[in-house]
């Protein structure tokens, strides 16, 4: 299973630099494999509302996680009162700290094209990785 970061999607949805990458390996992937974090489901929803891009985020709940396919990962409480430990260790911010936990949490890989997971324990694959991969 992999935690999908939030770039991944934000390439995908703002047509970004790295689009192509994140559309084929979301694409090519086992929707069942994939998991996406609370936080960047809402973070996703203020950017594209901040923009008032209201279609775009239904049409990313529908395409993206459609009837349910891709899970969403979520830390109680306790989890979250040691971000701040998590942000220090290694040099991450809040955002970071969080998808680490989840990873960590649930045991799962990251999926990322931020180099700042690669401070961490964890592993961080980028789309192009996996599918090369396969």
């Amino acid at each position: 299973m992999y935690l999908v970061d939030t770039n991944i999607f934000l390439e995908l949805l703002l047509n970004r630099l790295e689009a192509g990458a994140a559309r084929e390996f979301l694409t090519k992937s086992d929707p069942a494999l994939l998991c996406i974090s609370d936080f960047s489901l809402h973070s996703i929803g203020v950017l594209l509302f901040r923009e008032h891009q209201y279609d775009l985020f239904i049409r990313f709940m529908t395409d993206i996680l459609g009837e349910g396919d891709i899970r969403i990962l979520s830390l109680n409480q306790d989890d979250v009162r040691e971000l701040h430990y998590i942000a220090k260790k290694f040099r991450i911010d809040f955002d970071d700290a969080y998808q680490y936990s989840v990873a960590r949490k649930y045991q799962i890989a990251l999926v990322s094209f931020d180099k700042d997971f690669d401070r961490t324990d964890i592993t961080r694959c980028t789309p192009a990785e996996i599918i090369a991969s396969r």
